[in-house]
C-alpha cells in the first residue's frame, strides 16, 4: 500500500508526428530569430566604439566564426526550450495527475532561461561598458584567454536544461540529450557562417574614412608595451604615409589636413594660431609613420616641428598583442623630447661621458663603437655598456637608407635597457619593482639611470 502510494510513474508524453515536426521547426526558426538578434546587438555595440578617427575593431575569421557560434548555441538552446514547452504543456491535461512533473520541467526550462539571461545581460554591460567607455577590451582578450570557458558554459547551460528530465525519465533521457546535443550542434555550427548583417562591409564604410586604410599606413610592430605617456596636455596627431601615386614620394596629415613638407609650417602656424595662449605650453605631438618612411625625411619633420617650439612628440608603434589582433589600432606612444635638455646630458655628465655610437650595417646587423654586433644582442650590448658607465649618450647615426623601423627598433631597445637597469636598481636597493616605489625614491631612480638619446 505505501509503496504504491510512493511510487514514481514517468509522466506520459504523448507526442504526435504533427507536433513533433512543428517543434523542430519552431525550434529551428527561433534559434535563428534570437541568433540574428543577438549578433544584431554585436555589431550594434561595436559601432558605437567607433571614435573621431574612425577606429574600429575587427574581428580576425577564428573570432568572428567562434562568436557566432557561440551567440548561436545559445539561441539553439533557447529554441530547444521553446520546443519542449511547446510539446509538455498541454492546458486540457491540466489537472492530471501526473502533470505537475510536466509543469516541473517546463517552469525549469523559463526559471533556468530567465537566470541565464540575467547573468549574461550583466556581463554584457560590463564589456560594453570597457568598451565604450575605457577603451580597455584590446588588452581584455576574450577569444585568446577565455575561449573554453565560454565553451564550457555553453556545456553547462546545454546540461542544466536537461536537469529535470533526467530526473523523471532516468537513463532513458540520455540518448534523447545525445540527439540534442548533436542537432544544436550541427544547427550552431551552420548559423556560425550565416552573417544576417554584412559584416565586411560595415567595416569598409567605417575604416574608409580612417588615415590608417586611406593611405594603408602601417605602423610599425614590437615585442614592447609603453602605457605611460598619459598626461594633461593637449595631444596634436602628425601623420606621414607613402605616397605612391604622385612626385611627392611621403604624404603628411595635419589637423584633418593633407600637405607635403614645403607646407606643413603654414599648416602648423595656422594650428597654432588657432589655440589660446596657456595651450601652447601643453602641446604634445604624436606621430604615425608608415614604417618604410626614410629618417632622412622625419628628421625634416621634427626640425619643423622644434622650430615652432613643439619640442614634445611621441613616436607611434604597435606592441605585438595588438598588431595580429586589430588592424586600425593607433598603437602605443613611446615618448620623446626634441629639446636640448633632454637629449643632450647635464653638464656633470660631460666629464668622461659615456658615448655609445650606434649605426646599421644592415637589417641583421648594427655597428656599435665600431664594433659589429647582431641585431639580436643589440640590448645586451647596450646593457653592458651602460652598466659599466651610467654617465652615457646613445647617438644613432642615421643614413639615407634608414628607415623608420630600424630607427624605431633602436629606440624601443634602447627603452627597454633603461627601464631593465630602473627596476634591477630598485628590487636591489627597495626591494620593490620601480612603480611601487614613492615618487621621491622612483624620481632618484629616474636621476641615476636617464634616457638619454640623440639622432643625428
Amino acid at each position: 500500500m505505501i509503496q504504491a502510494i510512493f511510487k514514481r510513474r514517468e509522466p506520459d508524453i504523448n507526442i504526435t508526428p504533427n507536433n513533433f515536426i512543428i517543434g523542430i521547426i519552431l525550434w529551428v526558426l527561433f534559434t535563428i530569430t534570437c541568433y540574428s538578434f543577438t549578433y544584431s546587438l554585436r555589431e550594434v555595440f561595436r559601432i558605437l566604439t567607433v571614435n573621431q578617427y574612425y577606429d574600429v575593431f575587427i574581428f580576425s575569421k577564428e573570432e568572428l566564426i567562434f562568436y557566432n557560434f557561440f551567440f548561436a548555441f545559445v539561441a539553439a538552446i533557447f529554441g530547444q526550450s521553446l520546443c519542449f514547452s511547446f510539446w509538455l504543456d498541454k492546458p486540457k491535461a491540466f489537472f492530471s495527475r501526473y502533470n505537475y512533473r510536466k509543469n516541473a520541467m517546463i517552469h525549469d526550462q523559463r526559471v533556468l532561461n530567465s537566470y541565464f539571461l540575467h547573468w549574461f545581460s550583466k556581463m554584457a554591460l560590463i564589456l560594453a561598458t570597457m568598451l565604450i567607455g575605457f577603451g580597455n577590451l584590446p588588452k581584455f582578450k576574450i577569444f585568446e584567454n577565455y575561449k573554453y570557458l565560454l565553451l564550457f558554459i555553453l556545456l553547462i547551460l546545454f546540461a542544466q536544461t536537461w536537469n529535470h528530465i533526467r530526473l523523471n525519465y532516468k537513463i532513458k533521457s540520455f540518448k534523447w540529450q545525445f540527439y540534442s546535443f548533436v542537432f544544436i550542434c550541427i544547427l550552431s555550427a551552420s548559423l556560425a557562417f550565416f552573417n544576417p548583417i554584412n559584416y565586411q562591409k560595415n567595416n569598409e564604410i567605417i575604416i574608409s574614412k580612417n588615415v590608417f586604410h586611406q593611405y594603408n599606413l602601417q605602423l610599425p610592430s614590437f615585442n614592447y608595451n609603453c602605457n605611460t605617456y598619459y598626461s594633461p596636455y593637449y595631444i596634436d596627431k602628425l601623420y606621414i604615409a607613402k605616397n605612391n601615386n604622385s612626385k611627392e614620394p611621403y604624404t603628411i596629415i595635419f589637423k584633418d589636413k593633407q600637405t607635403q613638407i614645403d607646407s606643413l609650417s603654414n599648416v602648423i602656424d595656422t594650428s597654432l594660431s588657432e589655440r589660446y595662449i596657456f595651450e601652447l605650453l601643453k602641446i604634445k605631438v604624436h606621430l604615425y609613420i608608415d614604417k618604410e618612411v626614410k629618417m632622412d625625411f622625419i628628421k625634416q619633420v621634427n626640425s619643423i616641428l622644434q622650430s615652432r617650439n613643439l619640442w614634445n612628440i611621441g613616436y607611434s608603434f604597435l606592441s605585438d598583442e595588438k598588431a595580429h589582433q586589430y588592424s586600425f589600432y593607433r598603437g602605443d606612444i613611446i615618448p620623446f623630447r626634441l629639446s636640448t635638455p633632454n637629449i643632450i646630458p647635464p653638464p656633470n655628465f660631460v666629464t668622461d661621458l659615456n658615448e655609445i655610437h650606434i649605426r646599421y650595417l644592415n637589417n641583421k646587423e648594427l655597428l656599435i663603437n665600431k664594433r659589429t654586433t647582431s641585431a639580436d644582442k643589440l640590448q645586451s650590448t647596450l646593457y653592458q655598456n651602460i652598466l659599466k658607465n651610467p654617465d652615457y649618450i646613445m647617438i644613432f647615426h642615421s643614413d639615407k637608407q634608414t628607415n623608420y623601423n630600424e630607427y624605431l627598433q633602436v629606440l624601443i631597445t634602447a627603452q627597454k635597457v633603461i627601464d631593465q637597469l630602473r627596476n634591477e636598481y630598485a628590487f636591489n636597493n627597495h626591494h620593490k619593482s620601480i612603480e611601487d616605489l614613492d615618487n621621491e625614491i622612483k624620481r632618484e631612480i629616474l636621476n641615476k639611470y636617464p634616457f638619454c638619446f640623440r639622432n643625428e
